[in-house]
């Protein structure tokens, strides 16, 4: 008899779908989002239908197939989950993307406003999202409020992010943290050691993860879903690198100090740092791609003062 194959990861999107796609009331999607979303016991969710619009069947290697999980409560309220394995530029207008067709999407003819339900969109991120020191919280939840007085304009937008690589790995104490501990770390643990977290719903999902991993076909949807991440990623380097290079050519085009360049970016990076704050491959590109030097000099002092990046190079 073969060796049993290892474990896949529970945070990767490929597999956190097949483990979460489930048929009668959903309980541990249930389980997991009342875990997540803390909901006070009135508004727990009971049970949780299916809604089949995202992808199905074999999976596509293109980095951009969207495997989310949606559903509606027994009330009418839409719930929208999705992990993240690697970040995608506009992350966060990405997520009101979404989040604003499936509210739009709920009307049909004849119907009118009244019939809206809440969407609650859940996005489970592996990579750092709020970049702020200040926005050290792992989950976040985002909602409709005035500036002058919280005022809630509708109850109908919330959204929650939770940054895994913010999350202090706490397998002890509330279910979210246990539900998290094992979405991170439950390819690396045991079943007794799942089994001690104390919640049936998550030695259950362990369970049904043993056997999805001996899956042949989820096996490979799994790499070649990690592949397709993998190419993404260095297209965005080769990207990053091609920028750089044009920039510094036309620097040189336009008599520009190459030295004095590498210098001011230099220093620009090292101001950033010291006030907490890093470049993504796609701001190091255009700031190494910026040729005006008075531009860079203006960064360098804004960078000093700046609440984040984006304030910086857009101000």
């Amino acid at each position: 008899m073969p060796a049993a194959l290892p474990k896949l990861p529970p945070g990767d999107d490929v597999v956190f779908r097949r483990l979460f796609d489930e048929e009668n009331g959903c309980h541990l999607l249930v389980s997991l989002l009342n875990a997540i979303l803390a909901y006070p016991a009135g508004r727990r969710i009971k049970t949780l239908s299916l809604l089949r619009s995202q992808v199905s069947g074999p999976l596509a290697d293109d980095k951009e197939v969207i495997l989310d999980i949606r559903a509606q409560a027994e009330d009418g309220s839409l719930f929208h989950v999705e992990v993240q394995v690697a970040s995608h530029p506009c992350y966060s207008e990405r997520i009101l993307f979404y989040w604003a067709g499936m509210y739009a999407g709920q009307l049909e003819a004849g119907q009118g406003y009244g019939d809206l339900h809440a969407v609650v969109s859940v996005h489970i991120l592996f990579f750092t999202l709020l970049k702020d020191p200040r926005q050290a919280a792992y989950h976040h939840v985002f909602r409709a409020r005035a500036d002058q007085d919280d005022a809630v304009l509708s109850p109908h937008l919330e959204l929650h992010t939770v940054e895994m690589t913010k999350f202090p790995d706490l397998r002890e104490g509330l279910d979210g943290e246990k539900w998290l501990y094992w979405l991170k770390h439950g390819h690396e643990m045991t079943e007794q050691e799942v089994e001690r977290l104390g919640v049936p719903e998550i030695l259950e999902a362990e369970r049904k993860l043993a056997m999805i991993s001996q899956d042949r076909q989820t096996r490979v949807d799994y790499e070649r879903r990690r592949m397709a991440h993998h190419d993404a990623v260095s297209l965005r380097r080769d990207s990053w690198l091609e920028g750089k290079r044009q920039g510094i050519d036309e620097g040189k085009r336009q008599g520009i100090d190459e030295g004095k360049h590498t210098a001011l970016v230099d220093a620009l990076v090292a101001v950033l740092q010291a006030r907490g704050y890093s470049l993504s491959p796609e701001q190091r590109a255009r700031v190494e791609a910026e040729v005006d030097l008075t531009r860079l000099t203006g960064w360098i002092a804004r960078a000093a003062m700046a609440a984040s990046v984006e304030a910086v190079l857009n101000g």
